[in-house]
């Protein structure tokens, strides 16, 4: 992989610029992904017309969000280890990120989990190959679109994580917390290539805390396995989707 030190002085040219070193560095992740068995698309010609769309503050926190991820994923590959080591990649986001995690989230990550990091602006900022393993967007569409406009979930099962994230970033809740209690559910992408349904079970949320202790992040873990691919709406946005029971 190309390093990313010599982007890093750049972090806040505009516009042209910004997508020029997006495309090759998503390029070059795509290509180290693939050498780890990883099928993944670096983007599609339509997902710059949405970082196109996105005011320059938008553009500077999607272009950050994006060199830190490359950045711990290059870090990896110099050290000699495999990116898709979720463990070990995980350690090195949250060190990136300059936080330290709840003494036993790594007891609770098991093999073949989607493993996740959000901000308190429930943005996420790392996820694991196992994510890229069951979705079938590109990593732009990943970083350039809301989480919002990629799935479609029933909105009672919506409502029901945010409640427990909110737990979590507010302290009411301590430690790594089980949230297996959340219904399994459906989860179906709306607007990708492969248009996959994926089955969801959430596992567990817990905190990450900055030097003061104060919570600025969360990891979520899953499980997730893809149900069916080429999925054309199959339901529409009103009617509440089947949760399984």
């Amino acid at each position: 992989m190309k390093p990313v030190a010599s982007f890093k002085d750049h972090l806040f040219e505009r516009d042209k610029n910004q997508s020029q070193t997006l495309r090759f560095l998503m390029k070059e992740l795509a290509k180290q992904f693939i050498k780890e068995g990883y099928s993944v698309s670096a983007y599609t010609e339509a997902s710059w017309a949405q970082f196109d769309k996105m005011s320059s503050d938008q553009k500077d926190q999607t272009y950050r969000n994006f060199l830190s991820y490359y950045a711990v994923c290059e870090e990896a590959v110099n050290s000699g280890d495999l990116i898709c080591d979720s463990q070990a990649l995980l350690w090195r986001m949250i060190k990136k990120l300059g936080l330290r995690p709840s003494g036993d989230l790594f007891n609770k990550i098991s093999d073949g989990d989607v493993i996740e990091i959000y901000n308190k602006d429930f943005i996420q900022t790392f996820r694991n190959l196992r994510f890229f393993e069951i979705s079938s967007y590109s990593i732009a569409e990943i970083f350039f679109y809301e989480w919002r406009h990629l799935y479609y979930r029933d909105n009672e099962v919506t409502q029901q994580i945010a409640a427990r994230a909110i737990e979590v970033f507010t302290g009411q809740s301590e430690g790594t917390q089980d949230v297996s209690s959340i219904p399994e559910h459906y989860l179906i992408e709306e607007f990708s290539e492969g248009k996959n349904k994926m089955l969801m079970q959430e596992k567990f949320f817990s905190p990450l805390f900055d030097s003061h202790g104060e919570i600025q992040a969360l990891v979520a873990t899953s499980t997730v396995d893809v149900v069916a691919s080429g999925v054309e709406k199959a339901l529409p946005k009103s009617p509440k989707l089947e949760l399984v029971k």
